[in-house]
């Protein structure tokens, strides 16, 4: 059975065990870099609003052997536990001084992106793109975003140049920066995800940071923040390597001379497709960093 056929059999038997008010739909999501996702939709009558969720993490416990029984139950409670207490305010939302507050910039590749890049307002930077995002607040389900589309950016009589404007203004504000040595990182994330420190390596070298933000979410487009590089990096000789860990996060690494351009690249695309989701990658290249120059350049 592949991922369709299972996508229809779970609408079917939450529709079943639901009942006619609630509405049951299955919609391919096009995420970025040309991934695309099943998303099953549970809209309850009155409600204009509700969470997507995805099915490819359900449909490999299927064939591992988990009933679908048990997959339909599991979600009827994601979903009772994520739908939001309110319904969206569409209208507040055409107003552009009820959002221009709240929007924010993120950074993902340019290259496998065209298609999305003809449909939504961006900047180009580097090899990359700096998009754009509305960050709403509803109650029952904290904090969710739009992607900003063209027809969002005609509607509010707005361009690119001020909508960069208002996320270089409001990004930082709301996703404070945040730089640390490896092995920290490491340390905090194993802390989170209740892991003793122990049971870990934590032998990263000190001279490798990671910048992302203070939610670690959409973190590498900290880098595009005033001077960033400068507040992390002193003027020196020594220069540095800016290596596009994923959408979520930079590494910043030394060039002492141990490790050679076309290593680090080939290094960089390995990790992309063996370690980071397809639709979380960011670049297949380099960035170099000149100390004293003060310059970023794909390298």
């Amino acid at each position: 059975m592949g991922i369709v056929e299972f996508s229809e059999k779970v609408k079917n038997a939450i529709e079943t065990k639901l009942g006619d008010e609630f509405t049951v739909e299955v919609r391919q999501v096009n995420k970025l870099n040309g991934v695309v996702l099943c998303g099953l939709i549970i809209q309850k009558p009155d409600s204009n609003i509700s969470p997507t969720i995805y099915l490819e993490s359900f449909y490999d416990a299927y064939e591992s052997g988990i009933t679908l029984a048990c997959i339909v139950d599991r979600i009827i409670e994601i979903f009772n536990e994520s739908v939001p207490k309110e319904s969206f305010d569409a209208e507040s939302f055409w107003e552009f001084d009820n959002v221009k507050d709240k929007i924010c910039f993120k950074l993902f590749r340019r290259e496998g992106n065209e298609t999305l890049l003809e449909d939504v307002p961006y900047k180009p930077y580097l090899d990359l793109a700096v998009g754009f995002y509305c960050l709403l607040e509803m109650e029952g389900i904290g904090a969710g975003t739009v992607l900003i589309h063209n027809e969002h950016m005609e509607e509010w009589g707005t361009n690119v140049d001020e909508l960069f404007k208002l996320a270089l203004k409001n990004t930082p504000r709301m996703f404070e920066d945040e730089c640390m040595n490896m092995s920290d990182m490491l340390e905090s994330l194993a802390q989170e995800e209740g892991i003793d420190a122990p049971e870990l390596e934590m032998s990263a070298p000190e001279k490798i940071r990671v910048l992302t933000n203070k939610q670690r979410v959409n973190g590498a487009v900290t880098i595009c923040y005033p001077d960033i590089l400068q507040k992390y990096i002193p003027e020196s000789d020594t220069n540095y390597f800016i290596i596009p860990s994923s959408i979520h996060e930079m590494i910043i690494m030394e060039d002492d001379g141990e490790m050679t351009i076309d290593y680090i690249k080939e290094m960089i695309h390995e990790i992309n497709v063996t370690q980071v989701a397809p639709e979380e990658v960011l670049s297949d290249n380099l960035y170099y960093f000149d100390s004293r120059e003060r310059t970023l350049q794909v390298v």
